[in-house]
């Protein structure tokens, strides 16, 4: 079973909140992601890895690793 300490040991070590209509998401994301692009995450309310289409949600990085 995959847990948030195997996003974070994969470099996933970025807390972000990604939120739009539909959706509010608690994620992990590496340090040098591009929020406004499509990107890789780890979801932490569902603990899967996720695509997120950067553009559609609003993006809030709580801190830079």
């Amino acid at each position: 079973m995959m847990t948030n300490q195997t996003a974070i040991n994969a470099g996933f070590t970025v807390l972000a909140y990604a939120s739009s209509d539909e959706h509010d998401l608690t994620l992990l994301i590496r340090p040098d992601t591009d929020t406004e692009d499509r990107f890789k995450a780890w979801c932490m309310d569902e603990h899967e890895f996720l695509n997120i289409n950067g553009w559609m949600f609003d993006i809030e990085v709580k801190k830079r690793g």
